[in-house]
């Protein structure tokens, strides 16, 4: 196995290792959920470049519209503006985010569609003519179908 190959094999181990023994300890299912989408952020913050900051969060536009909230945002954290944070940036500009992380303990048809309606949120949200919508990605630690169920739903 190459060395990249190794790495991953275990960077996944262990966030594997992490969120099964906190899904056996806490049975709060929004405990549960927010604890498995903090163990994935640990997990990026140690891999993406300095300048992006790893949050949660709400994205807005220039018109004052809101995305629904977001799991996991990768925003640009050196040129961003800091005035929206108090102790925590939970408010960003969508133009200075590049991706946007739904979590999800269990990947099933519901949990699809509530991806699929942040991501028409983020989406809807009006951005300077330059900037693209940020990037989105699913992200689950288990399923409850196979990936042709999934990719149908």
């Amino acid at each position: 196995m190459a060395i990249i190959d190794e790495y991953w094999a275990g960077t996944l181990q262990r966030l594997q290792a992490e969120v099964t023994v906190f899904n056996r300890l806490i049975n709060h299912q929004g405990e549960r959920g927010r604890e498995n989408e903090q163990a994935l952020a640990r997990v990026l913050e140690g891999l993406v470049p300095n300048r992006l900051g790893v949050g949660t969060g709400l994205l807005f536009d220039v018109a004052g519209a809101y995305s629904k909230q977001i799991d996991i945002i990768l925003f640009d954290q050196v040129d961003s503006p800091r005035i929206l944070a108090q102790t925590t940036q939970i408010l960003h500009p969508v133009e200075d985010v590049g991706l946007c992380i739904e979590v999800k303990t269990t990947l099933g048809r519901e949990e699809i569609e509530d991806a699929g309606a942040k991501k028409g949120s983020i989406n809807a949200l009006q951005r300077h003519n330059e900037y693209q919508p940020p990037l989105f990605a699913l992200f689950a630690y288990s399923a409850e179908a196979g990936p042709a169920t999934l990719a149908g739903n």
